[in-house]
């Protein structure tokens, strides 16, 4: 997710390099983070939009989808 940068040595998901491919490989990887303190009073179907937006948009339908299979709605 580019949280840490390697010293040395490659790494890949998908068949693509996680440096050099980064965004290509964040399209395609999902994260969930396992605390959810940094998002304050947030409700998991804001975080989920919250987080979808910052990927460059989120299908509102697909939020709910989401929130509703954690019962974050």
């Amino acid at each position: 997710m580019g949280l840490i940068h390697p010293t040395f040595g490659s790494a890949h998901i998908f068949g693509l390099d996680c440096q050099r491919d980064a965004v290509a490989v964040k399209r395609k990887v999902g994260y969930m983070p396992g605390e959810m303190a940094q998002f304050g009073s947030l409700r998991g179907k804001e975080v989920v939009a919250y987080l979808g937006g910052m990927r460059g948009g989120a299908d509102p339908g697909l939020v709910r989808t989401i929130a509703e299979r954690f019962d974050s709605t």
